[in-house]
């Protein structure tokens, strides 16, 4: 039997579309309906949209999408979950993760951002993670060692999309098993940077780290020692990723932004700058959303674009029992792609 499945495959070896069966608790067919979908590269519809800059969303078929829910939920949600992960895990939030660090009498705050972590997240990233998490669950099916990396291989393509240039394969920013599976693959990111806090500079320092998908911020109760930027680097570049020096930033407490957020009359919320910008986001995708003379993906964009803002705003306004300023309420348009609620405007 074959040992990697490849996209030129015209079918599934039976036992593989069996034990996806199994695991994820969809019909055969869908399995295999999914599958032709991604060898013709037809499982995604990819589209810019501008948010802080612009982005691609990738938006998986319908097809598609349930088999993604059922690996979120059935896969991702019930492996094991990193302490400092915060972003695409049920019962956490930003404002959660912001308040570890604000609620903090005094102290320092550094902060770093892994450069273009979807992007830079590759197709072997995916296997790793997927091998580490489905190891007892295979095994328990009676696979044999290639039928189970046959069945990683293909758990992988159906959580992946092709790079749009140079090959290969990255994760979707758009799919709502992204953020889950982007955790998975941080575990050792993650343990290596919390034994690093709590063995190597110790408990005196009281240090906390947060991670919300690609921004880690780090506080303690004093001055964070010299080199220790250098030491996150390389645990990040040891892992396959690189941190984007332009966005590492150090402050006392008092004047941190922890992830675009600062605490104000013991209130978490954006910061001034987060709100202008939202508010200009806001006001051209109202306009372009109610141009009857748009094009209808343009329209469909910009009503997505403002259910995704609505999203982020409600857990710090809504949820938190604030009135939302006038400038950031808007109705918002009703759901044509349910995927997109997984579309997390903080980071994205």
């Amino acid at each position: 039997m074959r040992r990697w499945i490849k996209l030129a495959d015209e079918s599934l070896p039976s036992i593989v579309v069996e034990a996806i069966t199994s695991l994820l608790d969809v019909p055969e067919d869908l399995v295999n309906a999914v599958w032709q979908q991604t060898r013709a590269h037809e499982e995604y519809h990819s589209f810019q949209i501008q948010l802080d800059r612009s982005r691609e969303i990738s938006v998986p078929s319908e097809a598609l999408r349930q088999v993604q829910m059922r690996a979120l939920t059935r896969i991702l949600y019930t492996g094991p979950v990193s302490p400092a992960a915060y972003a695409g895990v049920p019962g956490r939030s930003v404002v959660a993760a912001a308040r570890r660090h604000f609620d903090r009498e005094s102290g320092y705050v550094v902060s770093f951002d892994i450069s273009d972590a979807y992007g830079n997240t590759t197709y072997s990233h995916v296997m790793t993670a997927l091998k580490q998490r489905l190891g007892r669950d295979l095994w328990v099916l009676g696979l044999s060692g290639t039928e189970a990396q046959q069945v990683i291989a293909v758990l992988s393509y159906f959580l992946t999309t092709r790079r749009p240039k140079g090959g290969g394969r990255k994760l979707p920013l758009g799919a709502p098993t992204s953020v889950a599976l982007f955790n998975l693959i941080c575990l050792e990111v993650d343990g290596e940077l919390l034994r690093k806090l709590l063995l190597e500079h110790n408990l005196k320092f009281e240090p906390v780290f947060t991670r919300y998908v690609d921004d880690m911020v780090f506080s303690a109760n004093r001055e964070f020692p010299k080199g220790f930027a250098a030491e996150v680097a390389q645990v990040i570049k040891g892992n396959g990723f690189r941190i984007n020096d332009e966005k590492t930033r150090a402050a006392p407490l008092a004047a941190a932004r922890v992830y675009g957020l600062e605490k104000v009359g013991g209130v978490i919320g954006p910061t001034r700058e987060v709100r202008q910008r939202l508010e200009q986001r806001i006001k051209e995708h109202r306009a372009t959303a109610d141009n009857e003379k748009a094009s209808p993906k343009r329209r469909l964009r910009s009503r997505a674009a403002l259910r995704a803002i609505d999203g982020y705003l409600r857990q710090f306004y809504e949820v938190g029992g604030v009135e939302r300023p006038e400038a950031l309420k808007f109705a918002v348009p009703a759901a044509e792609m349910q995927t997109l609620s997984h579309l997390d405007l903080l980071w994205a």
